[in-house]
């Protein structure tokens, strides 16, 4: 049930209703807190996209604070899946501080997300190369 609603939320996200998206992650959560499914591969996945819609809603103050959490529940995990979800999350930090003109806390979170992507699929991996990339632009903004 709670995949169904994340995957409702999802949809909703897509085409830009985000009230709906964002009352469908919340059910997600609450029906995995009812039934003590703390599984945190699900939640950390439902709470960084409610970030994800904060962020488009221009709302970067929760965004942050549900990064943060969805980072926050797996952040022991040594899984594959939840290593590269770590490293989604602190690159859509990095894109949330970038577009907030907070060019330092930006390269940060993009070198954190670096690192765990190239832990999972390695240097030469097209997601490591991208941000790699948003890495570089960063430092010419800082340098100016």
């Amino acid at each position: 049930m709670a995949d169904i609603l994340k995957n409702l939320g999802a949809s909703y996200m897509g085409v830009q209703i985000y009230d709906k998206a964002l009352e469908h992650y919340k059910e997600g959560i609450e029906f995995l807190m009812k039934r003590n499914d703390n599984e945190s591969t699900r939640m950390a996945k439902i709470y960084y996209n409610m970030g994800l819609v904060y962020r488009k809603m221009k709302d970067f103050k929760s965004a942050e604070q549900y990064y943060q959490t969805a980072a926050s529940v797996i952040a022991t995990s040594k899984s594959a899946s939840d290593l590269i979800t770590l490293g989604d999350i602190y690159n859509n930090f990095g894109v949330l501080f970038g577009t907030q003109d907070k060019f330092a806390q930006a390269k940060k979170y993009f070198q954190m997300s670096l690192e765990y992507y190239q832990k999972v699929l390695g240097p030469n991996h097209s997601i490591c190369k991208e941000v790699q990339i948003n890495i570089k632009e960063l430092e010419k903004w800082l340098s100016i």
